[in-house]
């Protein structure tokens, strides 16, 4: 969902469920932790309708359209001229992202997968409504190699604050490597836990039934590791970020939807609340000496090539999301490996599709 989607649409089912949620929390070999896949789809299978009535009632649209925009940047910059695309959406949720993609790009072919059925039935009624049409399938990451309705040659897969509720990020990752097309590529976007906002927000929606213990708020530092691990790099021109706190204060919605400053798309991550990262497959691998201090903010510039987080590719190297270290020959022996089995459900979060 986009920023603080349900904050208020959620009471009400915060209320009837009484933020119940159990405390069911699996923790991974990424530092990522997610939910109970059957608790979290059941959350929001029975509760799609209150999760979508933030678009519905068009609330703070500013930042809807900040985010929007975003993510629409991150896949244009890339594939520039390109009128057609093979986009699947993993997690969709009620669609309101690709359906905005849609709208903008006609010549898309769009397929998404989600686990929960509420989800999956709003999406196409969603769809419907804007006399557009979509595929979207009973399916999860994990279980993206045995779901052959979707095929190959996928140029964008997009995950919209869904990272966080995948169970086994290496086999995820796995099967989308297996699906790409050559040129093909992973947009990730997702709250920064490590901004100042991304704090704030992760404390405000910790009983939130949507949130299941802030997995949609994810450290910068975490996606970036696990990507690198998996044999994708970052392209630094294509990442996006947006809701940046210039003036250091805390954080209020109404007052970031009027924030003009707050609500510009800029290139670059790691001063954005809502960042976008812009992943391929990794053809090369690259080394470094010396990694930043990643306790020390980076200045800000404002030229098209920067990057507040001291480039993300270096960033990457980061053994874990609060320290950095010198890069070793075992760091570039244990790229070559795959990642584990098993593999539960990810799907649907609360700033979803």
């Amino acid at each position: 969902l986009p920023l603080l989607a349900l904050l208020s649409a959620c009471a009400v089912c915060c209320r009837a469920s009484t933020c119940g949620v159990p405390h069911l929390r699996l923790r991974g070999g990424s530092g990522i932790n997610a939910p109970s896949s059957s608790a979290c789809i059941k959350i929001y299978s029975d509760n799609a309708q209150g999760y979508d009535m933030w678009f519905e009632e068009a609330y703070f649209s500013g930042i809807l359209a900040a985010e929007f925009t975003s993510v629409e940047n991150a896949i244009g910059s890339y594939f520039a001229g390109r009128e057609s695309l093979k986009v699947l959406e993993v997690g969709m949720g009620t669609g309101r992202f690709s359906l905005h993609l849609k709208q903008r790009h006609p010549k898309y072919e769009i397929t998404g997968v989600e686990p929960a059925e509420g989800m999956r039935r709003r999406c196409l009624e969603n769809f419907k409504l804007y006399n557009e049409s979509v595929k979207v399938l009973e399916c999860t990451a994990e279980d993206l190699d045995v779901c052959k309705q979707i095929g190959d040659k996928i140029d964008c897969v997009l995950f919209v604050t869904v990272f966080g509720f995948l169970q086994d990020h290496e086999k995820a990752l796995r099967n989308i490597r297996a699906m790409l097309s050559p040129e093909g590529c992973v947009v990730v976007a997702f709250i920064d836990r490590a901004t100042s906002w991304g704090k704030e927000y992760a404390e405000m929606t910790r009983e939130d039934i949507f949130y299941s213990e802030g997995t949609c708020v994810v450290h910068l530092s975490e996606v970036v590791e696990i990507f690198r691990k998996n044999k994708f790099e970052l392209v630094q021109d294509s990442c996006y970020q947006t809701l940046i706190n210039h003036n250091a204060t805390t954080f209020d919605l109404d007052e970031v939807d009027d924030d003009v400053e707050a609500l510009k798309v800029e290139r670059g991550c790691g001063t954005g609340m809502w960042s976008v990262l812009y992943d391929r497959i990794r053809f090369t691998i690259s080394s470094f000496s010396k990694q930043p201090d990643m306790s020390i903010p980076a200045p800000h510039r404002q030229d098209e090539s920067f990057l507040p987080c001291d480039s993300p590719l270096e960033l990457a190297n980061c053994r874990s999301p609060d320290t950095c270290g010198e890069a070793t020959e075992d760091d570039n022996e244990n790229e070559s490996g795959g990642g584990g089995g098993g593999g539960g459900g990810g799907g649907g979060c609360g700033w979803g599709g």
